[in-house]
This record gives C-alpha cells, sequence and structure tokens, in this order.
C-alpha cells in the first residue's frame, strides 16, 4: 500500500473535528471523522504488515479525540458518535501499540483515567439505543486500549517476565508479538486489566487490513472463524464488522466481498443451545427477574451479532451499490435461519421445568397440609415429651410455606420467560420482514 497521509495532515483533520462542533456543523464533522478513519486504517494497515510509521503524535492525536468525545451537547448526535467511535478506538490503538513497541509508558495516569472514564461515559449513554450496537462495540473495545495505556506496574513487569518467557525482547517487538505476549498475561492478572476478548478481537481486526484477494481471506480469517463462532459475543460482533468492512473496501476482490456477504448468513445461523438451561438457571436463582425480556436477550451470545447483520443488510440493501452480492439470496438464507431456531427446543424446556416445579409444589402442598393437621391435632392437648416434636413441625411448617412462596414466584417467572422470546423471534421476524420489501420489485 502506498502512504499518502502524514500525521500533520490528521493532526489538522483532528482539529478541524473540533471546529466544526464548535460551530455546531455536525455533519461536516461526521465527514471528516468518517475521512479520519480511512486515514487511520492505512496506519493500522501499516503497522499489521510490519512496516509502522506510528509515531508519539499518535498520542496527542488521541488526546484530542477524548477532549471531543468528552464534548457536551453531543450526546443527541448519534451519525457523529457513531462516525467519531472507529477514529477514538484506532488511535487509541495506534498509541498504545507505539507505546509498548518502544518499551515505555508515556501516557500519564490522570490522562488514561479520562479516556476511561469518556469510554465509560458513550458505552452508558448508547445502552439504550438498540440499533447502535457496532458503535457500542467500537467505545468497547475502545475502553480496552485505553487500559493499555499505562498498566500498573506490576502489569507492565508481569508483561517483561511473559516476553522473557516468550524468548523476545520488548524492543521493537510488532504488534502482533506484544498481542501474542497479552494473551498469556490476561490468564495471569485475571480481571486485573484487559478482557480476554480484547487481545483476540484486536488481533483479526488488524489483520483483516491486510485481505485484498480471496487467498488473503482464507489465510487470515478462515482458520479464526471456528474459534470466533463458538465464543459467540464480542468475537462474532468482531467477524460481523470485519465482514462489512470488506464489503465497502473498494481495493479488495469482488470474491472477497461474496465471502463477506456468505459470512453474514452463516453467522445468522448460529444457535445458543445452552442459552435456555443459563438463563433458567439465572431466572431461578434471581427472582423476580426484570425485565425478562432483556434478560432474555443478554443470555444469547448470538443476538446482537444477529441485530448487527440485519443492520448491515438493511444498510447494504438501502444503498443498493452491491448488486453483485446477490442479497436478495442473503435475505433468503436469513429469513430461513431464523425460521430453523430452536425455539421449540426452548419452549420444551421451559415445559419441563415447569412440571419439574408443579411436582415439587404438589409435595410441598402435602407436607403443609399433613403437618397443618397435626399441629391442629395437638392444638388443646398436653401430651408428656412432645413439646419439641411440636415445635419442630412449626419450623417445618413456616419453612415449607417459605418453599411454596419461592416455587410460585419461580412459576411466575418461567410462565413469563416463552412470551419473552418469541418477542425477540418477532422482533427479529419484523426487520427481516422489512428487508425483504426493500429488495421485492417495485410496482
Amino acid at each position: 500500500m502506498t502512504m499518502t497521509i502524514s500525521f500533520d495532515i490528521i493532526k489538522q483533520r483532528t482539529l478541524e473535528i473540533n471546529n466544526l462542533l464548535e460551530r455546531l456543523d455536525t455533519k461536516s464533522a461526521e465527514q471528516e471523522a468518517q475521512q479520519l478513519y480511512q486515514e487511520g486504517i492505512q496506519l493500522v494497515a501499516m503497522e499489521a504488515s510490519g512496516k509502522p510509521i506510528a509515531n508519539g503524535d499518535a498520542l496527542l492525536i488521541a488526546h484530542k479525540l477524548n477532549d471531543v468525545i468528552a464534548t457536551n451537547g453531543i450526546e443527541h448526535q448519534l451519525p457523529f458518535l457513531r462516525a467519531i467511535s472507529k477514529v477514538y478506538r484506532i488511535f487509541l490503538e495506534l498509541t498504545w501499540t507505539y507505546s509498548w513497541r518502544q518499551n515505555q509508558m508515556p501516557v500519564h495516569t490522570d490522562t488514561r483515567d479520562k479516556i476511561l472514564q469518556s469510554a465509560d461515559r458513550m458505552i452508558t449513554l448508547l445502552e439504550g439505543h438498540q440499533a447502535e450496537i457496532e458503535t457500542q462495540f467500537e467505545y468497547r473495545c475502545a475502553k480496552q486500549a485505553a487500559k493499555c495505556l499505562t498498566p500498573s506496574e506490576k502489569i507492565w513487569n508481569k508483561y517483561l517476565d511473559h516476553l522473557l518467557n516468550l524468548g523476545e525482547a520488548a524492543q521493537g517487538l510488532s504488534v502482533f508479538g506484544i498481542i501474542k505476549a497479552f494473551k498469556t498475561l490476561v490468564i495471569d492478572t485475571g480481571k486485573d486489566w484487559i478482557q480476554g476478548w480484547y487481545p483476540d478481537v484486536q488481533q483479526l481486526r488488524w489483520l483483516s487490513t491486510r485481505i485484498r484477494t480471496v487467498q488473503d481471506f482464507n489465510d487470515i480469517i478462515v482458520s479464526e472463524l471456528p474459534r470466533f463462532k463458538e465464543k459467540g459475543g464480542k468475537y462474532t460482533l468482531c467477524l460481523a464488522t470485519i465482514f462489512m468492512e470488506l464489503i465497502q473496501n473498494p481495493i479488495v476482490e469482488e470474491g472477497v466481498k461474496t465471502r463477506a456477504a456468505t459470512g453474514f448468513a452463516d453467522l445468522f445461523r448460529l444457535e445458543d443451545r445452552d442459552r435456555v438451561s443459563r438463563f433458567l438457571n439465572h431466572a431461578l436463582k434471581k427472582v423476580p427477574i426484570k425485565p425478562v425480556k432483556e434478560a432474555a436477550k443478554k443470555e444469547d451470545c448470538y443476538l446482537l451479532t444477529r441485530a448487527l447483520i440485519l443492520e448491515y443488510i438493511e444498510k447494504l440493501v438501502k444503498e443498493g451499490r452491491y448488486p453483485h452480492l446477490n442479497l436478495q439470496e442473503c435475505v433468503r438464507t436469513l429469513v430461513t435461519a431464523q425460521k430453523q431456531t430452536v425455539h421449540e427446543s426452548e419452549r420444551k424446556a421451559i415445559q419441563l421445568k415447569l412440571h419439574e416445579l408443579g411436582r415439587e409444589k404438589a409435595e410441598i402442598q402435602k407436607f403443609i397440609k399433613e403437618t397443618k393437621e397435626y399441629l391442629e391435632s395437638t392444638r388443646g392437648e398436653s401430651r408428656a415429651g412432645e413439646e419439641e416434636e411440636i415445635q419442630q413441625a412449626k419450623e417445618e411448617l413456616q419453612k415449607a410455606v417459605e418453599d411454596q412462596e419461592s416455587i410460585e414466584q419461580k412459576f411466575r417467572t418461567l410462565e413469563s420467560i416463552e412470551p419473552a422470546f418469541e418477542e425477540v423471534y418477532r422482533e427479529e421476524q419484523e426487520r427481516l420482514a422489512k428487508i425483504e420489501s426493500l429488495l421485492s420489485p417495485k410496482a
């Protein structure tokens, strides 16, 4: 790839975004952010190709972008927040990559903490916007990148130890060499640092910037598909974002775009067969659970990926710029996949659990009845040596009544689960129907 950008141009564009926001021109600021993202991607591609040119200016740009993110009054400017999220994430990653490669931590902890606060603010702000799945994902990645800017001394020393164990030196190490050390470091540090999904996700996203041909796609993506699909969650969101980037990239082969579109359908077919059992356990341990619908969504590790794919397909259909992808066939595949869900097995699992609870409730009710009859029979009588037995019966009765109330609450929770899952399916069906209507020939 021929570099046609410089950090001076990038710095000027970053300052221009801030100036446009001050003039309340969010549309132009959004366009500048989109261009800045394309320039950032070129820098990432250079890093991924072993020809890094990122320097200390990356921190200056990341810091200025954080000022933009922290600006009051942009909370409702969703198109701009969507565009700037990608830029924000990339320059935070370029910053930590440069720092770790130079074996130095130039970012002050207060700067890092401000960036973490800004990322958290965006994540919280967007949680209520179901149509901003990709944007939330970008800010979640940005938050993990921010944690890498200046880790604790304990983590930094562990990192150096891991490099020694790998037989490598920190100075001049490529980003993928660093991530290799990260993967063992994450296990060692537990919850004290970045989350375990982030190194894998960043590595594949960065590597994907090198894809130009179908062979590149096979070499970089195909081998990772089984593992990423199995994990779901952030991993399949990562795959979906990569597929969309490839489809929109004008310099990749058409065969790559076709593979990416097929990838959408493959991801949409994925089924989380353990989600009902997980959800049942969660619901029965923590009752009442509110709202059930949102809890049901969270238990499906592929639901957000499906929703994101529907967003992407709808966008591509509306743009109408990709006739070679045969989006009609892709949507038909999505419709088929949606109808072939594990919904029936989920219904059976819920009904089985209700049956088990019903049997347990009947046994408790029988015990309560018999215990009450026993206590009634002892009322007004004085039987020597029976006081302890009567007291024990009273205590057991109280516990049985409490258990019965708990079971009845679980019943109400379980009875609300199936409609919640059905509503989730119905939302997907409605979205698919909308996309199908966009593809239908106009009269």
